[in-house]
């Protein structure tokens, strides 16, 4: 239709110009001249060329913002031999380490979240996240495992290095085009950010490293936990009268809502927190497994990805099932984990039973991570809503796990001892010798109050996992992932398209000035 409109309009003027020329005395000019000034001087050509560019900028911003923003980098360390100290810093001993070492990173930008889903529901964007993620988790154990056992640790330098040329390779395929030019890094709370991170770091020191200095008895303990305390009473301080600090101060005033779901990410691994306390122990120390039939495990577990997945795409992201009915879900798959093992968890328990609970643990797990992330979109886009995002990943990926595993395994300590002192007590010099001797006999009473003690710290999981379900069941069941507070893919084209067609305008008025 354009290029007919075109034409009629050339041809419209050559008439003209013909009837003129014919009329009067020839005039000085080639019919190629004539064609050039009426392409460059008629504004009607003038506005249909600028929609012309319009609709082609249109579709180069269309393709531009469905290619893919890749970064990978590599860094290569030297370690050298540790040192182990003893508590009060007298004695050590040299632990020889590997002394080469590398880091490999991948990075890939939002881009592909406009690919996967141009309307931005998040409840399938993040979906994909978690199979991302916990598959790489599960599938990059097992290669490391493996390689390790049948050839040498060093394949593992190898493995990185083709995986790095690998993604140059994609890197130099895939050419990087922006729709816009980057922005500076301007305005962003450094200071804020490193003193968030002092915090956290402070938080996984005491978590981690508490039982082994007995807690509060110890300097380090009570040192990094006045440390992180000060840090972060004086960054909310600062955060009260900065104009845009890395957390704002009214988050967690203005929208509760995201204390709640921290808490709902701390309970979630807490009650998860056997998986690295308790199968562990059970599987090396009492079932004698060696590490290829522990890391085998790791299979289940990437199925188990794969079924919650799909269960969230299903449930969540097409059927739109509300937040309470997929966090019931979550509490039951806890449920049957915890209960699963309270009542089979024996001397003998064969490898195959530990499969079904391991994946239902998993399912449960990425049911409650993509509901509980999808749940910020009900606040304000972008600040609030990405602030939400970063505090809930950095308990989702450090601090809760760490927060868990300090609870259930201090408990396991104090319960353990309670059975053992209860076992021990019926013995004394006076009682028969054991036909095993007295070490295998100390060797079975440590066992068995492992066990017993496991299954009591079950037990009481469970009765905290019951009554999280029968809380989550007093949500209100209306409220669903239906609320999109991003701007649309057509939106953002939309957008972009006014824009550069404002700017050609100003340019063309500029040159027809």
């Amino acid at each position: 239709m354009k290029k007919i409109c075109k034409a009629a309009s050339l041809a419209s003027l050559c008439v003209s110009l013909a009837g003129n020329v014919c009329a009067q005395q020839p005039l000085p000019l080639s019919l190629e001249r004539m064609f050039e000034l009426a392409e460059t001087q008629n504004r009607a050509l003038a506005v249909m060329d600028m929609a012309v560019r319009e609709a082609e900028e249109g579709v180069r911003v269309a393709k531009s913002s469905r290619l893919p923003d890749m970064d990978a980098s590599l860094a290569l360390s030297y370690l050298g031999n540790a040192n182990v100290f003893a508590r009060e810093w007298k004695d050590f001993q040299v632990a020889h380490l590997p002394h080469f070492g590398n880091n490999f990173a991948f990075e890939c930008n939002s881009t592909i979240q406009l690919w996967i889903t141009p309307k931005r529901d998040m409840s399938v964007f993040f979906c994909y996240v978690y199979l991302i993620v916990n598959s790489t988790i599960n599938l990059s154990s097992i290669m490391s495992v493996y390689l390790a056992f049948w050839q040498t640790w060093e394949y593992m330098h190898y493995a990185i290095v083709l995986a790095l040329l690998v993604m140059l390779t994609t890197l130099i395929i895939y050419n990087d085009k922006r729709v816009m030019p980057p922005l500076p890094l301007y305005g962003i709370d450094w200071l804020g950010m490193l003193m968030w991170g002092v915090v956290g770091l402070c938080v996984v020191f005491v978590c981690t490293y508490g039982e082994h200095y007995d807690w509060f008895d110890s300097f380090h303990i009570r040192f990094a936990t006045f440390i992180g305390v000060i840090t972060f009473i004086l960054n909310r301080w600062r955060a009260s009268f900065i104009h845009h600090s890395y957390i704002f101060y009214d988050l967690f005033s203005r929208y509760p809502m995201v204390l709640m779901l921290i808490g709902i990410i701390v309970l979630g691994d807490t009650l998860l927190a056997p998986e690295h306390i308790f199968e562990h122990a059970l599987m090396e120390g009492v079932l004698g497994y060696d590490s290829l039939n522990v890391i085998s495990l790791n299979w289940v577990g990437f199925l188990g990805t794969l079924l919650g997945c799909l269960v969230v795409y299903v449930l969540f992201a097409r059927w739109k099932w509300p937040y309470q009915r997929m966090l019931m879900i979550a509490f039951l798959c806890y449920i049957f984990y915890l209960a699963y093992f309270y009542v089979v968890i024996d001397y003998n328990l064969p490898k195959e039973a530990l499969c079904l609970p391991i994946i239902v643990r998993t399912v449960g797990y990425v049911v409650m991570a993509t509901a509980v992330l999808t749940a910020n979109t009900s606040l304000p886009f972008p600040f609030y809503f990405c602030q939400a995002v970063c505090v809930q990943n950095l308990f989702s990926a450090a601090l809760a796990g760490c927060i868990g595993s300090a609870i259930v395994g201090r408990m396991l300590r104090v319960v353990q001892k309670m059975n053992f002192t209860e076992l021990c007590a019926g013995i004394d010099h006076l009682s028969p010798l054991p036909r095993q001797g007295w070490e295998a006999a100390y060797g079975m009473t440590q066992a068995q109050a492992l066990l017993e003690s496991m299954k009591e710290i079950y037990g009481i999981l469970l009765l905290i996992a019951i009554g999280a379900w029968l809380f989550a069941a007093l949500f209100h069941p209306a409220i669903r992932p239906t609320r999109y507070l991003h701007p649309l893919f057509t939106t953002i084209r939309s957008n972009l398209s006014k824009d550069m067609l404002k700017k050609m305008r100003a340019e063309k008025r500029t040159e027809m000035e």
